[in-house]
């Protein structure tokens, strides 16, 4: 049965049931869920809401990089941190989230205000980590272990994901430029703290922000990994995309 048909029959016969009926898991605590899916957008006395779903997308977006992590530790024994690191992020990219929470039917449970949702599908992306977030609450670390990998990893062709090569400046670029946002990477040859040895180091300022700073054994590989780092960020902490788009405050003379 499909997650709309599950969604229209759990309406019909128990609204209160919706979230195990659609989620297929066992709910202690649906405020958590209510939660998880209520937009900030939505959060005012008119809505009756005093609650949105940001906190529970901060830990949720903890709890998949650490399901996430140790899935990939392990199925690749034999490969070093740096290729980890980079399939851990095409993984758990904006665009793998959002069509997760899609094929989950999040788009139907989210409350969000309609300007935003024709706007953006980033929203339902971050509605996938706040309900990690309230699983992992309600239910414990294991639960929210198994419904990560059945209801993502599991989906996923891994040795497809692990062998694409992501531009994340493209990426970074493909966001800024529609918002007039200037981008701006310093980089400059230093001695690595980790190894002592030369590499270039690599500050990222969006519309003269900081926003990141990354490492890289060439000019190239450190652009990309702060651009990484920028996109985590800005999706992470949403409320940095209305930072940057804001004038920075001129340091005092």
């Amino acid at each position: 049965m499909s997650i709309l048909n599950k969604l229209r029959l759990a309406l019909e016969r128990k609204p209160s049931s919706i979230y195990e009926e659609v989620l297929g898991i066992r709910i202690s605590d649906p405020r958590l869920y209510d939660e998880a899916f209520t937009h900030i957008s939505m959060r005012s006395k008119a809505n009756r809401r005093d609650f949105d779903n940001e906190r529970l997308e901060y830990l949720g977006d903890a709890v998949i990089e650490s399901v996430v992590s140790h899935f990939l530790f392990t199925h690749f024994p034999d490969r070093r941190e740096g290729f980890l690191t980079e399939t851990r992020s095409k993984i758990v990219r904006r665009s793998t989230l959002n069509a997760t929470a899609l094929r989950l039917g999040i788009d139907r449970l989210l409350l969000v205000q309609d300007s935003i949702r024709q706007n953006s599908e980033d929203i339902y992306g971050n509605a996938f980590e706040s309900l990690i977030g309230a699983i992992y609450l309600d239910q414990g670390y294991e639960t929210a272990r198994s419904f990560i990998h059945t209801h993502f990893l599991d989906t996923l062709d891994l040795e497809r994901v692990a062998n694409t090569t992501v531009n994340f400046k493209s990426q970074l670029l493909e966001w800024c430029q529609p918002r007039n946002l200037s981008i701006d990477y310093v980089c400059e040859k230093r001695i690595r703290p980790a190894d002592k040895r030369q590499a270039f180091y690599c500050t990222l300022l969006v519309n003269g922000h900081h926003l990141s700073e990354a490492w890289g054994d060439t000019k190239k590989q450190s652009e990309q990994t702060a651009a990484r780092y920028a996109m985590r960020e800005l999706f992470t902490h949403t409320h940095l995309q209305s930072v940057v788009q804001t004038p920075p405050i001129p340091p005092e003379s």
